[in-house]
């Protein structure tokens, strides 16, 4: 699922925004957690990334 519109959709059901085709997810966090295959790599740095780091990228993300 595209992340634009990831505030938009949350403020128009009620606050709540699900991510991953399936919608099984409300955190970005697990979102990105729950990738692998292709996004493997892309999930593993960012993980690696510090506390603040990974912060301030779901900031960003919700900001969309």
């Amino acid at each position: 699922a595209p992340l634009w519109g990831t505030r938009l959709a949350a403020d128009a059901i009620g606050g709540t925004a699900f991510y991953l085709h399936d919608g099984r997810t409300t955190e970005l966090e697990e979102a990105i957690s729950l990738h692998g295959g292709e996004a493997e790599n892309a999930r593993n740095l960012f993980n690696s990334l510090s506390d603040s780091d990974r912060k301030a990228i779901i900031a960003f993300l919700r900001s969309l």
